[in-house]
């Protein structure tokens, strides 16, 4: 995304899976945060009849239910991809978060009679599914990750809810969901710890209200972390 001066705000990857995309990284310039989403249900303009040329406006944003702290953070990220429209802009951009679903619907409209409305879908479409939010951009390898995606879990005893807390525990300044199998580049003895995707590592809970735990790195050196009361 272009900010001006020859400068870009943004660096936008789609990633596809035999030729369906299904992976979407926005990473702001230039320190980020850097987001991953998984996409679902996607609808190209090329699956709408009729749809008409591309508006070339700089589009109004609408989001909603974006109240929590995460959907805050996912919101910002979101809104300073586009720039400042004209207020008499026809073109609408939506961003409506549902049980953690992101629907981006994009539309033109007119007025008709009166004050009513007339919207046009002109696509794409799509529902948009945050994975993992990491302190850094696309280039930085040992960027910390801020928020992972907690997985499903199928059983009654692994969807217990933490005794206090949010759930979250606290490694170095990368909180981590609760209970979540980490990805390890690799754990220091001084507690320090760098995620990727190449090496797998455990979070084990202690019994009681302990506050610390360990993660446990495939060498089997277990370093120590805190967990956020």
């Amino acid at each position: 995304m272009r900010r001006g001066g020859g400068q870009y705000s943004d660096v936008v990857v789609l990633q596809e899976s035999q030729g369906v995309p299904d992976s979407l990284t926005v990473s702001h310039l230039p320190l980020g945060p850097t987001v991953v989403f998984t996409i679902h249900n996607l609808v190209t303009r090329h699956d709408i009849q009729d749809v008409g040329t591309m508006s070339e406006q700089h589009p109004q944003l609408i989001f909603e239910n974006f109240t929590t702290r995460l959907g805050r953070r996912v919101r910002d990220v979101l809104k300073f991809l586009f720039p400042v429209p004209k207020p008499d802009a026809t073109r609408v951009l939506t961003f409506d978060n549902q049980n953690d679903f992101v629907s981006f619907r994009h539309h033109t409209f007119r007025a008709v009679k009166g004050r009513e409305v007339q919207l046009t879908e002109v696509g794409p479409r799509m529902e948009l599914a945050p994975y993992r939010i990491t302190l850094g951009t696309l280039e930085m390898d040992d960027a910390e990750t801020e928020w992972v995606l907690q997985p499903y879990m199928n059983t009654a005893k692994k969807r217990r809810p933490p005794v206090k807390g949010p759930g979250l525990w606290a490694h170095m300044h990368a909180p981590v969901a609760w209970k979540r199998d980490l990805s390890a580049e690799s754990c220091r003895a001084d507690g320090s710890c760098s995620f990727n995707q190449t090496q797998k590592s455990l979070i084990k809970r202690k019994k009681g209200l302990a506050v610390h735990t360990s993660i446990i790195c495939e060498d089997n050196e277990p370093v120590s972390c805190k967990r956020e009361i």
